[in-house]
């Protein structure tokens, strides 16, 4: 098994956690927040801890599926030169852009965890839930860890591509 395999395999892997995490926080979220609006209409009574895993779930799904995007090659961008450009000059164009993002990517992937070390020092908690937000935010190194490792995988592959393009015919 070559090593592009192995790499395809464990960005398979992380891609098949990310989608399980999300579908779950999606429908415990529907869930809850039905419930809560239940619960508050019909018996002026409601968790007081469902808002922070609320707002918290949302920017867990916001990140993990932003990741999914980049490994889908679907996030948001401006693509006006793609539509112009024939197919091996817009591989070296999507590389470039690729290794852009990966570059911002490893800023924010040490943003994260210096913000990360600051509010483990700091030691807040979250005061319905008694869980320390530190807990809470290990979503943003790790999404702009796989987030950095999708970058370099798309921009790699988009280098290939541009260097080796395939033969017509095979």
């Amino acid at each position: 098994m070559g090593f592009v395999t192995i790499i395809r395999k464990i960005d398979t892997a992380i891609a098949w956690l990310e989608y399980t995490i999300v579908v779950i926080l999606l429908a415990s979220m529907a869930s809850l927040a039905f419930l809560q609006v239940m619960l508050r209409n019909l018996f002026a009574f409601g968790f007081p801890w469902a808002d922070e895993i609320l707002r918290h779930g949302v920017v867990w799904i916001g990140f993990l599926g932003a990741s999914l995007g980049i490994k889908e090659e679907r996030s948001i961008r401006i693509d006006i030169f793609n539509r112009f450009l024939p197919p091996r000059p817009n591989h070296l164009n999507e590389a470039i852009l690729n290794f852009v993002g990966l570059i911002i990517s490893i800023f924010m992937v040490i943003a994260a965890v210096i913000f990360l070390q600051m509010e483990y020092e700091y030691q807040e908690v979250f005061s319905t839930m008694r869980i320390p937000v530190w807990k809470v935010l290990l979503v943003y190194p790790f999404s702009f860890c796989v987030i950095a490792f999708r970058f370099t995988i798309n921009g790699v592959t988009h280098l290939w591509r541009y260097l080796y393009p395939e033969k017509k015919g095979r």
